[in-house]
């Protein structure tokens, strides 16, 4: 046995990092409509609902990555779906994109953002050693 034999693989590695990262931005996206009170923002109820199922699924994904319950490649597939449509639903559900409520946007685009890369790299990694 080799010293590279006892080296976890790259999806060990990288597993645990993903998993807590779904789950720190979903429930990100639960809290952030109240924290930043979406509607004196002017981001309007269409952001706060939107956040808040999206966050439910996101948080979702993470609990089924944590507990292995479905196969990798699907979570990590909505996980993309989910964050290609956080990042655009800013546009598609028309929150005031002004310069005075960028706050919606700016969460949307960025969480989104988060979530597709961090759904790819699970992606990329479900069929590597173990």
């Amino acid at each position: 046995m080799t010293p590279s034999d006892t080296r976890p693989g790259l999806r060990d590695r990288l597993y645990p990092v993903v998993t807590a990262g779904l789950l720190i931005a979903g429930v990100w996206l639960l809290l952030a409509p109240f924290l930043w009170n979406y509607d004196a923002t002017g981001a309007g109820s269409s952001a706060l609902w939107n956040d808040l199922t999206i966050g439910v699924a996101v948080v979702l994904i993470g609990l089924t990555r944590f507990v292995g319950a479905i196969n990798q490649v699907y979570t990590s597939f909505v996980g993309v779906l989910l964050g290609a449509w956080t990042t655009i639903a800013p546009f598609a559900l028309r929150y005031r994109l002004t310069p005075e409520y960028p706050t919606a946007t700016l969460n949307d685009v960025l969480v989104g953002v988060l979530v597709t890369a961090l759904a790819l790299i699970g992606l990329a990694t479900a069929g590597s050693d173990r």
